[in-house]
């Protein structure tokens, strides 16, 4: 027989301190899989951070709560866009959801150089830390890819969904 906990909420703060504390507890008390759904955008962070301590018996549910999805979702990522695009070096930025193993979807800025900029893995730092400090750090792109070109309708929009 085995015992799966399918809605626990360990990672939230009113458990800080006692997070592998009480997976341990839960594992030796025969619990060898535990489901953490997602609250809101808040415990992203903290759920990953356990699931990935504990592979083998933390499963998540992710996704964005029903109180967390606004009219608004593309702002944001327009908003992540306009951040990239006030640095001096980035010509062209469109922004996409990418498939994780951990998280389920990452934030993916796809980005295309002035001339004579590279594309390094200390510039992908240097824009991932860029939008954490104008946004919100968990909006920052976990992937950042350099492009030479973004793909783009006739009009010229960006296809986000070809990024």
């Amino acid at each position: 027989m085995r015992f799966v906990d399918t809605h626990t909420h360990l990672y939230l703060p009113e458990f800080a301190g006692e997070h592998p504390d009480a997976v341990e507890r839960a594992i030796g008390a025969g619990v060898d899989r535990m489901i953490f759904p997602n609250v809101d955008l808040s415990s992203v962070e903290p759920l990953t951070d356990l699931a990935s301590r504990y592979p083998d018996n933390i499963s998540m549910a992710m996704g964005l709560h029903p109180t967390e999805v606004k009219d608004d979702w593309r702002d944001v990522l327009f908003e992540i866009e306009s951040v990239i695009m006030e640095l001096p070096y980035v010509l062209e930025c469109g922004v996409s959801a990418a498939p994780d193993e951990i998280r389920g979807q990452v934030v993916k800025a796809s980005i295309v150089l002035v001339p004579g900029a590279e594309g390094t893995d200390a510039l992908k730092k240097e824009i991932q830390d860029y939008v954490k400090k104008h946004t919100a750090p968990y909006k920052y792109p976990r992937i950042v890819e350099f492009k030479e070109e973004l793909p783009k309708t006739i009009s010229g929009k960006i296809m986000r969904n070809r990024l």
